[in-house]
């Protein structure tokens, strides 16, 4: 029995991105990460086997947009929509608990072939980056900060703090309004109401494939790719770049899918 059970561990590195639609001006890239957990293998035959393990993986990507777009001007008296161009970049940052399952096949001593599913659990998620506006006929030109906790950030929060009065390094007179620009926007700035749904969801699954080159009898090389299956955002708080010009005071809702796609490269031993 103990020899058709193996343990194992493994650490690497992480090339993530998100796929999905894009818009005109919106460029999403890949960036890098680490990857860093344990492993256990059943052996059912002598080349033929299952596997599973528990990792904690770094995914993400990053964003780029220059085009037309719009800004919330916050006030007391009332809240309003411009537009603009507007240029945003962007890095997303997620944290996973990763649950693989899947079956492995050793053609040859050294090299190995696996497949599975895996099962991913959102432990954190964040983005930092910086966001320029303009609209030259309103006379309005400014920069900000973008700091987003996706699962902490509350809706219509400035720099961490709701409706703050300080922080702010911009204003403009608007149909007669002051309104302030702050420094720093937090994830969910535009919405006024209370979010009941996060931006990204808890739950992500996909399938993955790679292999395994050892070095010797313990330690090992291995490749490893995963693809996501699920929509890993909300559509109720995924907004587009551009507002819809038969609705120009609303902000604008994505109904876009967007998955997960995830590259390894690992160091690991198995014993």
């Amino acid at each position: 029995m103990a020899q058709k059970w193996g343990f194992g561990f493994k650490a690497g590195g992480s090339w993530t991105s998100i796929q999905g639609p894009l818009e005109p001006g919106e460029t999403v890239g890949y960036q890098g990460g680490i990857h860093i957990g344990p492993q256990v293998t059943y052996k059912l035959l002598p080349k033929f086997g299952f596997y599973s393990g528990l990792a904690y993986n770094q995914a993400g990507s990053k964003y780029e947009y220059k085009g037309k777009g719009y800004f919330l001007f916050r006030s007391f008296l009332k809240d309003i929509l411009v537009s603009g161009d507007v240029e945003t970049k962007l890095l997303v940052e997620h944290s996973y608990v990763e649950i693989p399952l899947g079956i492995y096949y050793k053609p040859f001593k050294k090299l190995e072939v696996f497949g599975g599913v895996s099962l991913n659990i959102l432990a954190g998620s964040t983005a930092k980056g910086t966001m320029s506006f303009n609209n030259p006929g309103k006379d309005l030109d400014f920069n900000v900060l973008l700091d987003y906790n996706y699962l902490k950030d509350k809706a219509g929060e400035v720099g961490g703090v709701f409706k703050s009065r300080v922080g702010y390094n911009y204003s403009k007179v608007i149909r007669g309004i002051k309104y302030d620009v702050p420094n720093t926007l937090g994830a969910y700035y535009f919405y006024n109401e209370e979010i009941k749904k996060k931006k990204y969801n808890t739950l992500d699954y996909g399938v993955l494939a790679g292999l395994k080159y050892y070095l010797n009898s313990a330690l090992y090389l291995s490749l490893r790719g995963y693809w996501g299956l699920s929509d890993i955002t909300n559509n109720s708080v995924d907004l587009k770049y551009t507002l819809d010009p038969n609705a120009p005071d609303k902000l604008p809702k994505s109904s876009d899918i967007d998955k997960n796609i995830v590259y390894q490269l690992s160091l690991g031993f198995a014993f």
